[in-house]
C-alpha cells in the first residue's frame, strides 16, 4: 500500500479506516473506506457502496485521491514558518509596554532573533521556488 501523505490543509499525520460506518440520506447503513487527518477534521472517503471493484482497490483509490491533495515540502515548511511567525507577533503584542522606547527595542529584538531569521529564510526559499 502506498504511504499516506500530511494533510493539504495542517501538515497532520493521516490515518485510514476501510470499515468507517454511516448512514446514508435514505436511512440505510453502509461502510466507507475514508482517509482523515490525526489533527484537523480533513477526510477523504469513499462509500463502498459506489465501488464496484475488490476492497483493497478501493483503499489504493482513495489513497490516490488524498495523496493527490497533498502538498510540496516547501509549502508545508512555508506554513509551518507562517504559524511560528504569529505565535512571535503575538507573544511580542503582549508583552507589557511601559514606554515607546521599550516598545521598538522589543521590536527590535523580535526582528533580530534566531526565530525571525529562520521564518525569513523559508519565506525567501519559498519565492526563489516559486520564479
Amino acid at each position: 500500500m502506498t504511504q499516506l501523505l500530511p494533510c493539504p490543509f495542517c501538515c497532520g499525520d493521516a490515518e485510514m479506516d476501510t470499515r468507517q460506518g454511516y448512514r446514508a440520506i435514505n436511512g440505510n447503513f453502509g461502510s466507507r473506506c475514508v482517509i482523515y487527518c490525526l489533527k484537523c477534521t480533513a477526510e477523504q472517503s469513499f462509500c463502498k457502496e459506489d465501488w464496484d471493484g475488490d476492497r483493497e482497490n478501493l483503499a489504493i483509490y482513495v489513497t490516490e485521491l488524498w495523496n493527490a491533495r497533498a502538498p510540496d515540502p516547501m509549502a508545508a515548511r512555508l506554513a509551518e514558518a507562517l504559524r511560528e511567525a504569529v505565535t512571535l507577533v503575538r507573544l511580542w503584542h503582549n508583552m507589557p509596554i511601559r514606554d515607546e522606547a521599550l516598545a521598538a527595542s522589543n521590536w527590535d529584538l523580535y526582528q533580530s532573533s534566531p526565530e525571525m531569521k529562520r521564518i525569513n529564510a523559508v519565506l525567501r526559499a519559498y519565492e526563489e521556488s516559486r520564479k
